[in-house]
């Protein structure tokens, strides 16, 4: 701005500069022709009462002025008598002529031709004498004046930028040094009235720091909305459990939140300064096509795959009121855990039904022949009989596990109460000892009172489970040993024995529901294929960790170990 404030100044200056030196020039060339007009005028009024002849005239007013003066007489008839100028002809017929010898004196402007010239003529007794001087000598005395003229304009010039340059300064300085002003203030917190006592010699910039007061309040008060609103939506995104995208028409991200980080690309660098595409947060060729396919429709959804995860995308393409493209919003949702929730629940039905299916068949089949009378046998009698009743024992066993394992998967609320660890294992080893003893087993319980706030029915059938388990799945002269012992603080329950052990493979599925190493041994011994689901849950529950290790025909080592919250000193 204060370029422009100079430059007009400077332009209204040199502008007022060369109208006034024309105007000056146009004032003293009329000054100097009505000058010389009356030079010429006294020249002749003086000369003629010399009485001289008019060629001695002409050669002694030549030899006096600078400048050539003509000189002609004229008889009252009109006859030339004499004419200083032999080139030039001369006619008897002149207007100043005819005014001189009626009224005395008569004068006449010539402009014309190659010379512009100013004739006086006076009379003299019965003859009139002309004098004439051409223009062409008052020009050139301007001419003469052009380098001083010059030098006068160039000195205005100079002087008129400088005084511009100071005065733009002038004019702009205290409002340069009020914005700054204005600047510091609004970084220290200050009100931006306080400065106007600082300029109380300027009261014309008053209103522009009222109106700049104002501005600042609803500047800050809109900003404020804006930080807002911003803090709530990115609030809102980032404790999402969906995964939620932003790009723009060129697939260049422009927000992320962390749960579509995670779904996507867990290494993808959290730096929202750089620009990134879509490209470099996933290379899922389903979620570009997706993309492409959102260029031709406004909505589209699909479910994908992500490495482990199942995802349900939604692609929507927003527009602009005048429905121009202006970005893509793209929604992620986790469906794995539906998934392998139906999985299991489809595998639960499945495998219900078929271990349901095999008592009941056994059941069916020996009542009916029992009822129809084909075994009067007192023996055969007896014997079915404790066949039915062994699949009915067993049958009610199942349903009792589904029903326990159904209970801890919805954690219904349960009593907790104060109980010693060492106790319940020495509880559990006494229901199994006479099972043990049967066997063959060698049953131990080691270790030191650990007290925890448990549920004691959870806990001893999860010992009851661990323990029985070892048993059935050991050989004659083996042995188990529950350990109760503390690690780190925290409480750990160790049931090991030394009997066929699990093979490898089937390790990370042993605490699957229904899952059975040796099915035939499984239902000779009366498992339901529920003990290690119900271990595995129990232990859930109460916050801690299972962990199995086994070798094939040497033993296995079951571990179950809680935080040290759990513990009660």
């Amino acid at each position: 701005m204060e370029k422009k404030i100079y430059r007009i100044i400077c332009a209204v200056v040199i502008t007022a500069i060369f109208i006034f030196g024309l105007i000056l020039t146009m004032l003293c060339r009329s000054f100097y022709t009505d000058r010389e007009k009356q030079e010429l005028r006294n020249v002749g009024r003086l000369i003629i009462g010399s009485e001289l002849s008019p060629e001695e005239m002409s050669r002694r007013l030549n030899d006096v002025y600078a400048f050539e003066i003509g000189v002609t007489a004229f008889s009252r008839d009109g006859t030339v008598i004499y004419n200083s100028d032999r080139t030039y002809s001369e006619n008897a017929d002149f207007p100043e002529v005819s005014d001189a010898f009626e009224t005395g004196e008569g004068e006449r402007e010539y402009e014309g031709g190659e010379r512009d010239i100013f004739y006086f003529a006076v009379l003299c007794d019965d003859t009139v004498i002309r004098f004439s001087r051409e223009k062409d000598s008052v020009y050139a005395v301007y001419v003469s004046l052009l380098p001083a003229f010059g030098v006068s304009a160039l000195f205005g010039v100079i002087s008129a930028v400088i005084a511009s340059r100071r005065l733009s300064a002038q004019i702009m300085g205290p409002i340069n040094a009020l914005v700054q002003k204005l600047d510091v203030v609004k970084k220290k917190g200050g009100k931006i009235k306080d400065v106007i006592g600082l300029y109380s010699d300027y009261e014309e910039l008053a209103p522009l720091t009222d109106a700049a007061e104002e501005m600042s309040k609803r500047l800050e008060k809109y900003i404020g909305q804006l930080k807002n609103e911003k803090d709530r939506i990115k609030l809102i995104t980032a404790n999402m459990v969906e995964g939620m995208v932003l790009i723009d028409k060129e697939r260049n991200i422009l927000s992320v939140n962390k749960s579509a980080v995670n779904m996507l690309n867990p290494d993808f660098p959290d730096d929202s300064r750089e620009k990134r595409n879509i490209t470099e947060l996933t290379k899922s060729e389903e979620l570009i096509r997706l993309l492409n396919k959102s260029e031709e429709m406004s909505s589209v959804s699909s479910s994908i795959n992500i490495g482990e995860l199942y995802l349900r995308v939604f692609v929507s393409r927003a527009e602009t009121d005048s429905q121009r493209k202006c970005g893509t919003v793209i929604m992620l949702v986790d469906e794995t855990e539906i998934r392998r929730t139906e999985e299991i629940r489809r595998d639960f039905s499945a495998n219900v039904s078929h271990e349901l299916k095999t008592p009941l068949t056994t059941i069916k089949g020996f009542g009916e022949m029992l009822g129809n009378g084909m075994y009067t046998d007192e023996d055969d009698v007896r014997r079915y009989g404790s066949r039915i009743y062994s699949e009915s024992e067993r049958l009610l066993q199942l349903i009792n596990d589904i029903i326990r394992l159904s209970e801890i998967e919805e954690q219904t609320a349960v009593q907790l109460e104060r109980a010693d660890l060492m106790q319940i294992a020495e509880d559990t080893a006494d229901i199994l000892m006479h099972k043990a003893e049967q066997l063959k087993i060698q049953l131990t319980v080691t270790g030191k009172p650990a007290f925890m706030m448990i549920n004691r029915s959870y806990m001893t059938e999860l010992m009851l489970n661990l323990a029985d388990n070892a048993i059935k799945y050991n050989n004659p002269g083996g042995y188990v040993n529950i350990d109760i012992s503390q690690d780190n603080g925290g409480t750990v329950i160790t049931v090991k024995d030394n009997g066929i052990g699990i093979p490898e493979e089937s390790q990370a599925r042993i605490f699957e529901r229904f899952y059975r190493v040796d099915k035939s041994h499984s239902r000779q011994t009366g498992g339901t294929g529920l003990g290690l689901s119900i271990v595995k849950h129990i232990t859930a529950y109460h916050r801690g960790n299972v962990k199995l290790e086994s070798r094939l025909g040497e033993g296995t080592c079951v571990t179950v170990s809680f935080p040290v919250n759990s513990q009660i000193k």
